[in-house]
C-alpha cells in the first residue's frame, strides 16, 4: 500500500510569483475641519494647500504634517475654503516632495482632462 504525499509549497515560493506592489498614498481632499493624526498602518499624514496655480502648473504648499513614532501626535486643522488635500503615507512611502508628486499628479487627473504638471514647493 502507497501512501499518497501531499506536496506544500511555501509562502516564500507563492510570493515568487506575484510581483511585490510598491505602497501607494491614500489621497483625499479635504472639505471640513478635522483632526488630523496618522492612521494605523502609516507613519504620516500631510496636509497640502494650493498656494498658486497657471495654465500650465498647481503649486501646493506643505501646511501640516503628524507622524507615528511610537505615540500618536495630532493637529487640528480648521478648513477655510481654501483648496487642500490631505496625504497618508504608509510605511515604505518616503516622505518627500518628490514621492508625492507622482501620487497626486494621478489623484487630480481624475478632476481634469490630462495630467496637470504638479509642484511641492519645498
Amino acid at each position: 500500500m502507497e501512501k499518497s504525499v501531499r506536496r506544500v509549497v511555501s509562502a516564500s515560493a507563492r510570493s515568487l510569483d506575484k510581483e511585490p506592489r510598491e505602497p501607494e498614498p491614500r489621497i483625499t481632499r479635504i472639505d471640513r475641519d478635522l483632526e488630523l493624526v496618522a492612521p494605523r498602518g502609516c507613519h504620516a499624514s500631510v496636509l497640502l494647500k494650493l498656494v498658486n496655480r497657471d495654465n500650465r502648473h498647481r503649486y501646493y504648499a506643505w501646511l501640516a504634517m503628524v507622524g507615528r513614532a511610537g505615540s500618536e501626535v495630532s493637529v487640528m486643522y480648521r478648513h477655510t475654503g481654501a483648496d487642500t488635500i490631505r496625504c497618508d503615507l504608509p510605511f515604505g512611502v518616503p516622505l518627500s516632495a518628490k514621492s508625492l508628486e507622482r501620487h497626486l499628479r494621478q489623484f487630480l487627473a481624475a478632476e481634469v482632462a490630462g495630467p496637470p504638471p504638479v509642484i511641492i514647493e519645498d
